[in-house]
């Protein structure tokens, strides 16, 4: 086949065609109807359109989110290898774009011509279907009926919506003569987004992934986060007849004495300051051994006491325990 022959049959094939009359379409229900009230229905059809044109590459993308999701919340060590692999996908989305840079760049320019053209309540848009108008009535060269005006109005909103598809068209024909394949060229040069977020989505998801699980100390017994101590001292809780500086705590996972993981989910706790009394569970001293007369201070008075940090109390955001994994 020769190329001649390979850009006919591309330009002859259903996604191609389909693609143009859809856009066609959607530019003229844009322009003509959008700014009386129907805007909504117009993203929705555009919404519709770029999620047929970018269908494989967004499919890919979802299974691969959602795999590392998956695995990160099964399997909380395998943040360090979803990192690799983030690594990975990230050269291998450089070289896309290099071996794509021409067609990522005529949809770029697509996707600049649409926004002015329909921003500023459609200004651009508007002035276009004005000068279309006045090419197809001959700038009222002769008198026209309401009719024929009216008819010629419609036309002239077909005519505005054709002339992107045309340029769309002729990036096409540009692509099909390097060999691309009709519907790889449509979601090439309509997924320039999806290309944008796949470049930080390995990323986001590794944060996400190390979110309180990969680097949870596993032989931890406390209640600390597993990025540590962390707030300004600026929140505090009422506590008797003093606040008491509290912060917030992540959640994360955890070891069991049974060797077992538990999920600990976020809460409120008081900030380590070693001081019994400023504890959220602290309710007043407790009776010490000793002779029934003989004075005791209270524990921890102005005191710095070693003693048990609990943290949190009900009603401040109780620590809440799943049943081991």
């Amino acid at each position: 086949m020769t190329r001649a022959e390979w850009v006919r049959s591309q330009i002859r094939s259903p996604w191609h065609w389909g693609s143009m009359l859809a856009l066609w379409g959607l530019g003229y229900y844009t322009l003509g109807w959008a700014g009386r009230g129907h805007m909504t229905a117009a993203m929705a059809g555009w919404g519709l359109f770029l999620l047929v044109e970018t269908a494989p590459m967004l499919w890919t993308m979802l299974a691969f989110a959602g795999a590392m999701l998956f695995l990160s919340r099964i399997f909380p060590p395998a943040a360090i290898i979803f990192l690799i692999i983030g690594i990975v996908f990230f050269i291998l989305r450089i070289r896309y774009v290099i071996q794509n840079a021409q067609l990522l760049a005529s949809g770029f320019l697509v996707y600049l011509v649409y926004y002015h053209l329909f921003a500023d309540h459609m200004h651009l848009g508007g002035k276009l279907v004005e000068a279309c108008y006045k090419l197809v009535t001959l700038n009222h060269l002769f008198a026209l009926s309401w009719q024929l005006r009216h008819f010629l109005a419609y036309l002239a909103i077909l005519l505005a919506a054709g002339l992107p598809v045309l340029l769309v068209h002729l990036f096409l024909w540009m692509a099909y003569r390097k060999g691309y394949e009709s519907r790889n060229a449509l979601t090439v040069l309509f997924g320039l987004p999806l290309v944008v977020i796949s470049f930080l989505l390995p990323f986001l998801k590794i944060l996400g992934a190390f979110d309180g699980a990969a680097f949870t100390d596993a032989g931890h017994g406390g209640h600390m986060a597993p990025d540590g101590f962390h707030g300004t001292g600026d929140g505090y809780a009422p506590t008797g007849d003093h606040p008491v500086p509290v912060h917030h705590v992540n959640g994360y996972f955890r070891s069991t004495p049974g060797g077992g993981t538990t999920y600990v989910h976020p809460h409120v706790a008081t900030n380590p300051d070693g001081i019994l009394e400023n504890n959220l569970s602290y309710h007043g001293p407790h009776p010490q051994p000793g002779l029934a007369d003989a004075p005791h201070a209270p524990a921890g008075a102005g005191h710095t006491v070693q003693g048990p940090n609990v943290d949190t109390v009900p009603g401040l955001g109780k620590e809440k325990k799943e049943k081991e994994l």
